[in-house]
């Protein structure tokens, strides 16, 4: 049997003041907490308690044996609360370190996505004024400003990026309804998690789309408008 374990009996039959008891409290027979007495009281060489059919006292032995017996669990679990303590501190460095692997692939993601969206909505703008460059050359000769000739198309790509960011909004609403309320029901949620409302986070969408529709519109524009 395990040293500590006996020593845990010991002293809960030195507290309790009997075999039954003890065992009750530790979830063993009393038969069971008497052996472990007894294999402790070999391993020492002395009498610990002095039983009869209706007392169990502890011998003179048995009482100095139990204050060092309980220094000695009590630095046991201390040095148990402290190793699990670094392990906790080691688990915590971990998903910190991979906090930021996330945060750096995410970010990347959403750079990649932004341009993927800027190019997508120019090379829209760009076949929509190829399709009308004499047009453009024609009001550029005959005095119209750049901004006169620029605002149609910016509209255009105002409109496609405000149209994607719709989208991505209704996904978001839909994700919000029906899929994180099954998400929530099988992980642990914390106090430490902040996330932005829906509603913000609905028109950062919404301006982000019409920022890259204008930038793409713009970015095509600018060779049109030299004539």
């Amino acid at each position: 049997m395990s040293y500590v374990a006996n020593l845990g009996t010991f002293i809960r039959v030195y507290e309790l003041g009997s075999m039954s008891a003890a065992g009750r409290d530790q979830r063993i027979s009393a038969a069971v907490a008497s052996a472990r007495i007894a294999e402790l009281e070999r391993h020492l060489g002395v009498r610990l308690f002095n039983r009869t059919t209706r007392s169990l006292q502890p011998t003179e032995q048995g009482v100095i044996f139990y204050q060092g017996a309980q220094k000695i669990l009590d630095t046991i679990a201390e040095a148990e609360a402290r190793q699990a303590r670094i392990r906790l501190q080691a688990a915590l460095d971990g998903c910190a370190d991979a906090d930021l692997v996330i945060e750096a692939v995410f970010l990347v993601a959403v750079v990649v996505l932004l341009a993927a969206s800027v190019l997508l909505i120019a090379n829209t703008i760009r076949l929509s004024i190829f399709s009308r460059r004499r047009e453009i050359e024609v009001m550029k000769l005959v005095g119209a400003t750049n901004w006169f000739v620029r605002g149609p198309f910016m509209l255009e790509g105002l409109l496609c990026g405000a149209l994607g960011a719709a989208a991505a909004v209704v996904l978001l609403l839909l994700g919000k309804e029906l899929a994180l309320p099954a998400i929530l029901g099988h992980i642990d949620t914390s106090d430490d998690v902040r996330a932005l409302g829906f509603t913000l986070t609905a028109l950062i969408l919404l301006g982000v789309g019409l920022a890259v529709g204008a930038v793409g519109s713009g970015m095509t524009l600018r060779r049109y408008l030299k004539v």
